[in-house]
């Protein structure tokens, strides 16, 4: 697994550096930031600090596109339907 997460992080070059734009999740348990990219290749982090299964309402991820692809399963969401 860590192994994986670190060639995904190779791979993705908007998580070179230190520029991140925080947003409120409005949930106390997921931490939200951007990373931007250039060319519009940015990374959007969701990170879940509870032991439980979280959500992040759509309204939340208004500002960010249509949809996102996770990084680590290839998985496409559509974010205008929020996230669990």
């Amino acid at each position: 697994g860590l192994r994986r997460l670190v060639a995904a992080r190779q791979a993705t070059p908007a998580l070179a550096g230190g520029r991140l734009v925080g947003f409120r999740s409005k949930n106390p348990a997921v931490l939200g930031f951007t990373r931007p990219g250039t060319q519009g290749g940015g990374v959007l982090v969701l990170a879940n600090f509870s032991e439980h299964v979280q959500t992040v309402a759509a309204d939340v991820l208004s500002a960010q596109p249509a949809a996102a692809v996770d990084l680590l399963t290839g998985t496409r969401h559509d974010l205008r339907a929020g996230l669990v």
